[in-house]
């Protein structure tokens, strides 16, 4: 979602929630004996559009993600911060 400050200034947010099952590879996985995967996965971010004239936009984003996983080596916490300019014509 976006919320207008201003005119020119805009605030984005948004925050998602994927569980991945990876079926068909637990179905392999189960009939050889290894262990069953299953990731949960969270998405956070913020970040902030400026529009000083017309056709120039700039954008700073923080984003935050957080997966947990039923294997052990597959779990990550991830930052990044983003900035962006845009001139369109």
């Amino acid at each position: 979602p976006t919320w207008s400050i201003t005119r020119k200034v805009r605030l984005i947010g948004n925050v998602s929630f994927v569980n991945d099952d990876f079926k068909a590879e637990n179905d392999l996985s189960g009939s050889l004996g290894t262990p069953k995967r299953e990731d949960d996965t969270w998405l956070y971010s913020i970040g902030i559009r400026w529009t000083p004239i017309q056709n120039l936009q700039t954008l700073l984003l923080y984003q935050y993600e957080d997966r947990d996983s039923t294997i052990n080596n597959r779990d990550f916490t991830d930052e990044q911060v983003r900035a962006k300019l845009q001139y369109t014509f």
